[in-house]
């Protein structure tokens, strides 16, 4: 709706629905402190997402958690300017407007101890509120577990792959799905796909180069006895 002048009115925050689909993002991935980031012309609402840093997997230890996960729904105008937000380096939070969203970052390992996941908060104050832990890193037995994922929309991160034996690579949580396990020297396991469930796929128990595929919109295979394709790495 615009006035007299041919300029939009700004909606009263009880008239702003969230749609169902938003149709630009403006993504920061470098860690730091972001001020002054003013609001575009024509925007009445922002969704603000914030993901905590991933913590560190030892040498054939446990894996690093992964990072937790926050969001929520502004009510802006344009032109304003936003609060200051962090994008957060390792061993740091991630944050916006002083604590309004925030993701803590995943553990580190402790020994054979795969790192607790990272953890989301939204103030309820917002709208559309969302928040997932991060995945805990994997157990480590004789090669490095793999890193637990990140918490998402898709909700909790997935759990990092069993470092089951010697030479091998267990795979890394996804979006929701577990790493896959490796069973094999010289294999590896499929990384976890997007969603609770849809797991990487282990390796194969016979095959040194046949590694698990990674979990889909369906859970990944076990490795066969051909195949060269490799999971992600552990640690």
């Amino acid at each position: 709706m615009k006035d007299l002048f041919g300029y939009f009115k700004p909606l009263l925050a009880r008239e702003r629905v969230q749609p169902p689909l938003w149709l630009s993002a403006k993504p920061f991935l470098v860690a730091g402190t972001y001020t002054g980031e003013k609001v575009p012309a024509n925007v009445w609402q922002m969704g603000i997402y914030v993901m905590g840093p991933g913590g560190n997997g030892g040498n054939n230890g446990g894996g690093g958690g992964g990072g937790g996960f926050a969001f929520g729904v502004i009510d802006v105008n344009p032109g304003d300017t936003l609060p200051s937000f962090i994008v957060g380096a390792p061993a740091n939070s991630s944050n916006f407007g002083n604590g309004l969203i925030t993701a803590t970052q995943g553990a580190n390992n402790s020994g054979n101890t795969g790192g607790l996941g990272g953890t989301g908060f939204c103030s309820p104050t917002l709208r559309g509120a969302v928040t997932a832990d991060g995945g805990q890193g994997g157990l480590s037995s004789a090669c490095s577990g793999g890193g637990g994922g990140a918490g998402s929309m898709y909700g909790k991160g997935g759990k990092g792959g069993y470092g089951r034996i010697s030479g091998s690579w267990s795979g890394g949580g996804g979006f929701g799905g577990d790493g896959g396990e490796a069973h094999f020297a010289g294999s590896g396991a499929g990384g976890g796909g997007a969603g609770i469930g849809n797991d990487g796929g282990g390796s194969s128990w016979i095959v040194a180069t046949s590694s698990g595929g990674g979990g889909g919109t369906a859970s990944g295979g076990s490795g066969g006895n051909v195949g060269t394709i490799e999971g992600g790495m552990g640690g």
